[in-house]
């Protein structure tokens, strides 16, 4: 399905949203600096999904490693989230955190990244992994 809505820019002038789709958009996942996860969800993936776990978790350490050189160079604004491929989409699409399963693809936070490509995703929840 295609969505095509009005939103309000920055300017506050509504603005006509072309039709939103996800091939090659990766607005929602630009600015995040890594996938996400909250420590219940990885918990809950190594407890009752430890195959997925397992081959989710290199990346998942590679992602960290990168924020973390990003972080330390002060761009940290300007990586895309780890697990976001060449063709624009998630290579672990199937086990993707709760907040990108539940993004609303042309909602409010959609039309805010497509519009001004921002930062709409907190990376929180992705800084403290290393410590458990």
């Amino acid at each position: 399905m295609q969505v095509a809505r009005r939103a309000i820019g920055r300017d506050h002038k509504v603005i006509i949203l072309p039709i939103i789709t996800c091939d090659h958009c990766c607005a929602c996942c630009e600015h995040i600096a890594g996938p996400p996860y909250t420590q219940d969800e990885l918990l809950e993936m190594r407890e009752q999904q430890p195959d997925a776990y397992t081959a989710l978790y290199p990346d998942l350490m590679a992602a960290i490693d990168r924020r973390d050189m990003h972080v330390a160079m002060g761009d940290a604004d300007l990586i895309p989230c780890g697990f976001l491929d060449k063709d624009g989409k998630c290579s672990h699409y199937e086990h993707r955190p709760a907040i990108c399963r539940d993004f609303e693809r042309g909602g409010y936070c959609c039309q805010q990244a497509v519009i001004g490509r921002a930062k709409i995703v907190s990376s929180e929840p992705f800084s403290n992994m290393r410590k458990k």
